[in-house]
């Protein structure tokens, strides 16, 4: 399996009782390192975003442990822009940086820590698809369904239906 599916030793489970004495879940902590394979839903540009700017990506692929989807494909994580615009000091690069902070997973939303997606455009023109410099070298651009990844900094606890 991928980075994403993870082993139960290497995380804590519990059972948590449902509120109303019917269902009941497990809590699952996704440790620190979990990869999270995304989908941008719109287009980003080094040109056209600005920090502050909120970001919203779909997970690609569930995150798996024991053969089950504990956070399934279709989750939706947010974050917002950090950095957008040409790098300061020498390099001038475009670069374009996102911070990943909660995941919503139905209808519940979890806070979380991430590695986030920062990208130059020295960086991009080798290693991300998707990734377009203009022809005049002063934006960085990514198009909508563009996959990018991050990792887990935190653990990140969630709730499991059993």
């Amino acid at each position: 399996m991928g980075d994403s599916a993870l082993d139960t030793k290497q995380m804590g489970l519990g059972q948590i009782p449902g509120a109303d004495g019917g269902a009941s879940f497990r809590a699952v902590t996704l440790p620190v390192g979990t990869v999270f394979h995304l989908q941008l839903r719109d287009a980003l540009g080094s040109d056209i975003n600005h920090p502050n700017d909120v970001i919203t990506v779909d997970l690609m692929w569930p995150v798996i442990v024991n053969g089950k989807d504990v956070v399934p494909a279709g989750a939706i994580v947010s974050g917002a822009v950090i950095a957008a615009g040409v790098s300061a000091g020498d390099s001038g690069q475009p670069q374009l940086s996102i911070s990943f902070t909660s995941l919503t997973i139905g209808r519940t939303k979890y806070d979380m820590q991430t590695a986030g997606f920062s990208r130059t455009a020295a960086a991009a023109s080798v290693g991300s698809p998707g990734a377009v410099q203009s022809a005049r070298g002063a934006e960085l651009r990514f198009a909508a369904r563009t996959d990018i990844s991050t990792r887990l900094t935190a653990p990140l606890r969630v709730r499991v239906a059993s």
